[in-house]
């Protein structure tokens, strides 16, 4: 009797000590929660799908404190805001926390998506409506009309907040451009238009020359090469007027309207130009097949490049020739401009152009399909910007090197060079034209483009 009784008080003392109150369970409940956000936090370092997950189950912890346990001490802090997990009050992680790793794991399973997040982050305004004005055609070429319209109205806003009238007219014909490659042509001449006002209010002379010949360029892209004549004609500064007639020239090839092309890059007084058009007209006589017509304009625009007195352009000129060369599979011609091209743009003395003509060079050698020459070169190219002392001529240089690395599909390289990117803009620019050149390279989402995706968005923290 006396053992039975002592097994009844054990009981009974199990009963009254082993039996939580609802603060005790209610705590339990938070420092479990407290722990999910903080593996929610480390997560997010390598997925934020995962990290999301972790913090829908914190939180699922302290509804269940507020459901379960009202009168709790915790639930009535909670009710009250004046708790936090870690950092965070709950309010926040419920409307900021959560929305916002919801964006981040969607964008790391899509480079569209990551793109447009990447866009929403930037400040500068004109950047930020062209690379809109890129994200929306991607989603038209996707079959998404809604959302690319959608976005280009976006991007028409944010260009029409911009206060310079030289950049706002530019970015205004940018849109105008992408309206047309997402099949709203009607848009198109409007925004073109509207882009030729604001131009005219520039103030000075050569800004005016630059934005004209900018929009001119615009009109011809979108197949109104007669009003890109109208426009060209405007245009006070003779480089300016140079580069108009190259763009239009190359407009009215790829029309097929040949005669009327080497007409208009007769008239290109400016040799950069001048070479630039010819290539053109002959890439466009190439792939039509007339091969013979092709390398006999390359042979003039080789001749042409052979006369512009600035190393840093003629390294491009002779580069862009190059390119032209391979393409109509004459490679070892190829090699030998290439080859003198990169010669030159080595006698190139200011760092900021010299990397710039560098990496340029190196895409041309990718197009050649010379890959080893374009790691060596970006390589260098990369040596030469770590020595420009100008801050945003420096970040403009990296951004440059980062997207020949995208271009040829060297991904993680192009995030390591963004990584030490300090110009805010310029890093969200180059990160969203990674993501962007992830699509048109018709690159599968497999767990090695998820990192990648990853890591663009960890880049903007």
């Amino acid at each position: 009797m006396k053992k039975l009784s002592y097994y009844v008080i054990i009981y009974l003392g199990f009963l009254i000590f082993g039996c939580s109150s609802p603060d005790e369970k209610a705590n339990k409940l938070f420092v479990e929660a407290a722990q999910l956000v903080e593996k929610a936090q480390e997560a997010e370092k390598t997925s934020y799908a995962d990290a999301l997950k972790l913090y829908k189950k914190a939180l699922e912890k302290i509804e269940r404190i507020q459901s379960k346990y009202p009168s709790s001490k915790l639930a009535v802090e909670i009710a009250q805001d004046k708790v936090k997990l870690g950092s965070y009050t709950i309010e926040e992680i419920k409307e900021t926390v959560i929305p916002q790793t919801e964006l981040k794991a969607e964008a790391e399973e899509n480079p569209l998506t990551c793109a447009l997040f990447v866009a929403e982050t930037m400040e500068d305004a004109y950047d930020k409506s062209c690379i809109l004005a890129d994200i929306a055609v991607k989603y038209a070429e996707a079959g998404q009309g809604n959302k690319a319209s959608e976005i280009l109205s976006q991007a028409l806003q944010v260009a029409k907040t911009i206060e310079d009238a030289d950049d706002k007219s530019k970015a205004l014909a940018y849109i105008a451009g992408k309206y047309a490659k997402a099949g709203q042509k009607d848009k198109t001449s409007e925004m073109l238009s509207q882009a030729l006002q604001v131009a005219k209010t520039v103030k000075s002379a050569y800004r005016k020359s630059d934005a004209l010949a900018y929009i001119a360029g615009k009109y011809a892209e979108t197949g109104q090469c007669n009003q890109a004549l109208q426009v060209a004609k405007t245009i006070g500064n003779a480089d300016n007027k140079s580069e108009a007639l190259a763009n239009i020239a190359g407009e009215y090839a790829k029309a097929g309207q040949y005669d009327k092309a080497l007409q208009v890059a007769k008239a290109i007084e400016d040799a950069f130009w001048k070479s630039l058009a010819l290539d053109d007209i002959a890439g466009k006589y190439a792939e039509t097949g007339r091969k013979s017509k092709a390398s006999e304009i390359l042979s003039q625009a080789l001749q042409v490049a052979k006369t512009i007195e600035d190393v840093f352009w003629k390294s491009l000129a002779l580069a862009d020739i190059a390119s032209e060369y391979a393409k109509a599979g004459q490679k070892d011609k190829a090699s030998e401009i290439l080859s003198r091209a990169l010669q030159v743009a080595e006698t190139i003395e200011v760092a900021y152009r010299k990397s710039w003509a560098l990496a340029y060079i190196a895409g041309k050698y990718a197009k050649a399909g010379q890959k080893d020459k374009t790691s060596e070169m970006l390589s260098q190219a990369l040596q030469v910007a770590e020595t420009i002392e100008v801050s945003f001529l420096k970040s403009n240089a990296l951004a440059h090197i980062a997207g020949e690395y995208a271009e040829v599909g060297q991904y993680d390289q192009a995030l390591q060079v963004a990584k030490i990117i300090k110009d805010a803009d310029d890093k969200a620019r180059i990160l969203a034209d990674i993501a962007i050149k992830y699509i048109e390279a018709g690159q599968k989402v497999d767990d090695r483009a998820k990192k990648i995706l990853h890591e663009i968005i960890i880049q903007l923290q």
